[in-house]
């Protein structure tokens, strides 16, 4: 990996859109701290609004909308083409349309991509059968980069099982914790103890298995509160679930929000029951934030969960109900102004872990 000596470095971070999404946020974490040393420009394919994600020290390059693939890929060139007449060039790509335009583009750069969860298991729960082979072909396209980031070790042992071949290395994900901060704030008395659950409402994700558990814990604890904050195609059959369980007083669906951190905040813990994670977002904020978390003893959540440290793991469905109730026994209490999570995730370590990868760590623009 070798880049020009007499030019200055430009990171380029290609998104597929500039949404509210958990690529992308990760995406726009890492062009905010890289921005403190380096010139970077995030470049989005298909437009989009969240222009709040990124640091005005940022540059944004909108290549949207309505354009072809192919077109994307075009217009993806040409501007690299241009930049790297100035600059020496690192292209880090988020998701499976962002891989294509980078593996399509090469001028001499440093190519990477930012492999965020389970691509197989991810893909076959959107798509079916069609999803294995869209999982192969972007493994095929990630294989002609320098190399792949991935969030875990076991994450990389399954990416390789699954036909990637380029350089492999571990790098945790990226939080921008200056826009989770403020967030944080102590827990308020109340009556209630409330368990949340953050993301979409699919299969893989389990929202029912966390439903089922805590109205069974209701049944024995009177002050339990469930909040579910996301939305999807579950959502009809899960309000169905929660009527049939008679439990409308105490499950609250809160749908899509933008910025869930202000609800993740005032809660007293946050359970995710997903059947497979890459590193979790929504639980890296809330142990940012102070809240601990449940999760399922997968790949991912060992990383991230020290049980009885900032939370704790359970393995079967029928183990979530005990998992919880333990919470609620112990009282379990926490100085929400200092973060649970584990330092290797901090957005300071993880964007240092890159840049000696790179051998960049001395070779600071500034």
């Amino acid at each position: 990996m070798l880049l020009a000596a007499n030019l200055p470095i430009r990171f380029v971070i290609v998104i597929p859109a500039l949404v509210v999404e958990s690529p992308v946020r990760g995406a726009c974490a890492l062009a905010n701290e890289l921005s403190k040393h380096f010139d970077v420009t995030v470049v989005s394919l298909k437009g989009g609004e969240a222009h709040w994600l990124l640091d005005a020290g940022v540059d944004y390059i909108n290549l949207g909308p309505s354009k072809s693939p192919l077109m994307y890929a075009l217009a993806y060139k040409k501007f690299i083409t241009s930049v790297s007449l100035n600059f020496s060039l690192i292209s880090i790509s988020f998701c499976f349309s962002a891989d294509f335009v980078n593996f399509l583009t090469k001028n001499n750069n440093i190519r990477i991509s930012s492999i965020r969860g389970d691509l197989s298991s991810v893909y076959r729960s959107k798509f079916g059968i069609l999803g294995k082979s869209l999982a192969w072909l972007q493994y095929k396209m990630i294989s002609g980069l320098d190399f792949a980031l991935i969030m875990t070790e076991d994450m990389r042992k399954k990416t390789i099982s699954d036909g990637l071949t380029c350089d492999i290395y571990h790098m945790p994900n990226f939080l921008d914790e200056k826009r989770v901060v403020q967030y944080r704030q102590p827990l308020a008395e109340r009556k209630s103890f409330r368990f949340v659950f953050v993301g979409s409402l699919i299969s893989l994700k389990k929202p029912d298995v966390f439903i089922k558990a805590g109205l069974e814990l209701a049944l024995l604890h009177k002050n339990v509160e469930l909040i579910l904050v996301g939305a999807g195609p579950l959502e009809n059959d899960l309000k169905k679930l929660v009527e049939s369980l008679g439990g409308e007083d105490i499950v609250s669906f809160l749908g899509f929000v933008e910025s869930p951190l202000e609800v993740v905040s005032t809660s007293d813990i946050l359970v995710l029951p997903s059947l497979t994670e890459g590193v979790s977002r929504a639980v890296m904020e809330a142990l940012f934030l102070g809240v601990p978390c449940i999760m399922r003893n997968i790949p991912g959540a060992r990383d991230l969960i020290v049980p009885g440290v900032n939370g704790a793991l359970f393995n079967n469905d029928d183990d979530l109900v005990d998992t919880m109730s333990s919470f609620l026994k112990n009282e379990y209490k926490q100085n929400r102004y200092e973060s649970l999570l584990p330092l290797p995730f901090s957005q300071k370590k993880s964007v240092e872990g890159l840049l000696s990868l790179l051998n960049l760590n001395e070779g600071k623009n500034d």
